[in-house]
């Protein structure tokens, strides 16, 4: 299945990516791990946004899914959590490389930005 924008999913380590440029980052990252510089590297950490909720009609009881998100990478490096993403970068109109986000992707992206503002946020060229 081809991904969102023209990216063939690609398979390393056993793991699906969704593009090239996503796995050629994984395999720099493993590197930095192997080397030290980063540690316990996961690929596509899942976090929650929004617990499930039961939604009750009558008699009649449905629960609504947990709204997720699953960002690329996670790892440490020197003692903070980074969470990083692999996106396409396009040129702004004043000549400034900017990376394209769907606005889902920057809706879910600034959610988890609130919910741990401990945390390092990256988005990285593909």
């Amino acid at each position: 299945m081809p991904g969102k924008i023209r990216n063939q999913p690609v398979i390393v380590d056993n793991i699906l990516f969704d593009s090239t440029a996503e796995s050629r980052r994984y395999l720099a990252l493993k590197s930095m791990e192997q080397a030290g510089q980063i540690k316990h590297l996961t690929v596509h950490p899942e976090f929650v946004l929004c617990a499930g909720v039961m939604v009750h009609h009558g008699t009649r009881h449905r629960r609504l899914s947990d709204i997720k998100f699953t960002p690329d990478f996670a790892y440490w490096l020197d003692g903070q959590y980074c969470i990083e993403d692999v996106k396409p970068f396009k040129q702004s109109p004043n000549g400034k490389r900017i990376p394209y986000m769907t606005p889902v992707f920057r809706l879910r992206w600034a959610i988890l930005q609130r919910q741990h503002p401990e945390y390092v946020f990256r988005v990285v060229e593909a």
